[in-house]
């Protein structure tokens, strides 16, 4: 990733990958396999947390994100495969499924000092600090999130693959810079 100037606000295309986890055993699960608690999040609500194995190693980091009858976990795109076999191997009698829904999603972030101030020409308003919410972009739906993930002030974008090329473009005549 190329160095952030921090008087400029830069998008970037987050190389990410989606897991989804339902059944009714879900967040018992996950809140067993991660630092952080997964019970205490509301739907839309998201939090950083670290995979461990049964030793507290770490194994990555990641997101935890809540919706009605599932849980996604935000990882490294290239880890997605072991990540998600880690897992399997743990899932004995949980009622819990997993789907890899990496290909339905592209995650875009937005960061800079001056980064919420690209969103009002965006048509969008500033979302909460790790709450996803719908809005649109340029007519297309897009998740948002405020998410400082770069120490930096910043704005999670989540959209389509069909629909990302539009959303970056309107991003980028909002006065963003791309990033590397």
């Amino acid at each position: 990733m190329a160095p952030i100037s921090r008087s400029s606000t830069t998008l970037f295309r987050l190389s990410r990958g989606v897991l989804v986890l339902r059944g009714e055993d879900r967040v018992r699960f996950l809140n067993g396999m991660v630092t952080h608690d997964v019970k205490a999040l509301a739907s839309g609500q998201g939090k950083y947390a670290l995979l461990c194995n049964e030793k507290g190693k770490i194994l990555t980091d990641l997101y935890v994100w809540a919706f009605p009858g599932e849980l996604a976990v935000e990882i490294q795109a290239s880890l997605v495969e072991k990540v998600r076999s880690t897992l399997d191997r743990y899932i004995i009698a949980d009622d819990v499924e997993m789907e890899d829904q990496t290909a339905q999603w592209i995650l875009f972030h937005l960061a800079g000092k001056d980064a919420a101030k690209i969103l009002p020409a965006l048509g969008i308003s500033e979302p909460a600090e790790m709450v996803l919410a719908s809005m649109k972009i340029a007519e297309k739906d897009v998740q948002a999130a405020k998410n400082p993930r770069l120490g930096l002030p910043g704005f999670d974008l989540w959209c389509a693959p069909a629909d990302a090329e539009i959303v970056q473009e309107a991003i980028l005549k909002a006065d963003a810079a791309l990033g590397d």
